[in-house]
């Protein structure tokens, strides 16, 4: 056998080992074989073939360690079923109906991230926002203040998906679904971390199926776990949210209109053309007054907005003759604590001593883990406060 060596030691070495393991198998090949040793061998593959050759034993022993679940064990997940309008209602629903400990909403584009800040703002729920596009000192500021609030909200990219590690966190709400599984278990690591528990919460609409569908089959589940939403709430969210809509599309375009004009008159100056020139007096008139009456319909919807926030949130069945129902707004909450304490120092004013007689009867605030640990079974957890 010929053997053509290269002047490389380590090709010549290469070249030679491939020499004699062909010419092993050559010789294999047309080697007789006894039919003990090709009855053993029949049916096995190459690898139990070489195994069989190289003497290894058979009665080895496998520990597997890997875990079944690749989510954290104490995280519970689920998923609301509903349309690509409807997202913004359902994430009101869980922020405001079972608004306990600190939440992080993630969004996929920056665009969307914008949209639901400008919405949970004019909402009156505690947000703050962490994208690409932030500043470092801008990003180191608002973890801080989420840091800060007990029950805040953080509205974020896949930016924090990785390395956030903040106490307390109970809920993870994928406003939009990621690209893929692995984005998934980070935005869901960020809550029942440790030895603490926590959920997830998955918006889903009907163009997020195909990607709810292969996120299910590559965390080798079917499905998840279904949030069930009280849909008599559903009305008084929707009459705050219409109006946080129009009021925000009004503001956009106030900003969009000053920020063109603006960019007009910076320009204006390198052309040497004067700005009052280019409008006609009939103009001016015009646009002063559509923006007059902009101005007093935008104030028209934000003090009603800013009345429906006062008031405590109300099921359908709301029976008036009662001072509250199911649940206590912060206005009442505060006006309960300020009584308690004037009546434990004994100092009582008009407005204390008018509170006498009063009943709360209402619902604790349940957080989203434990509604789904509660669902399938009315909830019924009333407390009464008499004074």
């Amino acid at each position: 056998m010929a053997i053509l060596m290269s002047s490389s030691p380590l090709l010549t070495c290469f070249q030679l080992l491939m020499a004699l393991w062909s010419k092993h198998l050559n010789l294999t090949k047309h080697a007789k074989i006894s039919p003990v040793c090709r009855k053993r061998t029949d049916g096995l593959t190459s690898i139990e073939k070489l195994s069989e050759r190289a003497g290894m034993r058979h009665d080895v022993a496998v520990v597997d360690l890997t875990n079944t679940s690749i989510v954290a064990e104490k995280l519970v997940e689920s998923f609301i079923r509903c349309g690509e309008e409807e997202k913004e209602a359902y994430l009101y629903y869980i922020l405001s109906v079972h608004r306990k400990g600190r939440s992080i909403v993630f969004c996929t584009s920056i665009a969307a991230l914008r949209r639901v800040s400008s919405l949970l703002g004019l909402l009156d729920v505690n947000a703050w926002t962490l994208h690409a596009q932030m500043q470092q000192r801008a990003r180191l500021k608002a973890m801080d203040r989420f840091r800060g609030s007990e029950h805040g909200v953080l509205i974020a990219t896949d930016v924090a998906a990785r390395g956030l590690d903040i106490p307390g966190i109970r809920t993870v709400v994928h406003y939009q679904l990621p690209h893929s599984a692995e984005v998934y278990i980070h935005r869901s690591g960020r809550t029942a971390r440790a030895s603490s528990d926590g959920c997830s919460i998955a918006l889903i609409s009907p163009t997020d199926q195909a990607k709810f569908s292969s996120l299910c089959k590559s965390l080798s589940k079917e499905s998840f776990q279904e949030f069930r939403v009280d849909t008599s709430y559903m009305p008084h969210i929707l009459k705050r949210l219409s109006l946080a809509r129009q009021i925000d599309k009004i503001q956009r375009t106030i900003s969009q209109e000053n920020v063109k004009k603006s960019w007009f008159e910076r320009n204006a100056v390198d052309v040497e053309l004067a700005v009052d020139d280019m409008d006609s007096e009939e103009e001016r008139v015009m646009k002063c007054k559509q923006n007059k009456i902009s101005s007093l319909h935008l104030k028209n919807l934000q003090q009603r907005l800013i009345a429906l926030l006062s008031e405590p949130f109300q099921r359908r069945e709301f029976s008036h003759r009662f001072l509250a129902a199911n649940g206590v707004s912060p206005l009442v909450q505060k006006q309960l604590e300020q009584f308690s304490k004037a009546k434990l120092t004994g100092k009582m004013g008009s407005a204390e001593r008018k509170m006498r007689g009063l009943v709360v009867i209402g619902q604790d605030c349940v957080e989203p883990l434990q509604a789904l640990r509660d669902s399938g079974h009315e909830v019924r957890n009333s407390y009464a406060l008499f004074y």
